[in-house]
């Protein structure tokens, strides 16, 4: 989701970082939510522990 910078930050939806998990599960049809979180870790630079 592309935001128009000219929005407030508070007009802008928020989610958990769980919520966020979920949506890559779904969206990027990981079998599971632990692979949906090294996609995530690793889209974002962030060692997998």
């Amino acid at each position: 989701m592309i935001s128009d910078p000219r929005t407030p930050l508070q007009q802008l939806p928020v989610m958990t970082y769980e919520q966020m998990l979920e949506k890559v599960r779904y969206e990027g049809a990981y079998p599971t939510r632990e692979r949906a979180e090294e996609a995530v870790r690793l889209g974002l630079g962030r060692p997998i522990m």
